[in-house]
């Protein structure tokens, strides 16, 4: 939902459900913000995507997670790093976000 469809959809709704709109406005933000986050946190560690780069970490594809927002838990699709050492070997980055 954008901005036009958020004001559109507050204009046909109820007072006593503009708050659950608004909300609902609000909370696919957040996902997508905390999203973009991600994205930028595994560029800056592994660098840009199609872009080789001199770095031991290396991005490995994706996995579900989930994250809280207003004490409920939202689905997400979560990026996966690893990191090469040394000997070959490689493990899983936790990202700080």
């Amino acid at each position: 939902m954008n901005e036009v469809s958020l004001l559109e959809s507050l204009g046909q709704v109820s007072a006593s459900q503009t708050g659950q709109v608004f909300r609902d406005f609000l909370r696919g933000h957040v996902r997508e913000m905390i999203c973009e986050v991600m994205a930028a946190e595994v560029t800056e560690l592994c660098g840009p995507k199609h872009d080789p780069s001199s770095s031991d970490h290396y991005r490995a594809g994706s996995a579900s997670g989930r994250v809280l927002y207003e004490g409920e838990r939202e689905e997400v699709v979560r990026p996966r790093v690893r990191q090469q050492s040394g000997d070959g070997t490689s493990c899983e980055v936790e990202l700080a976000t």
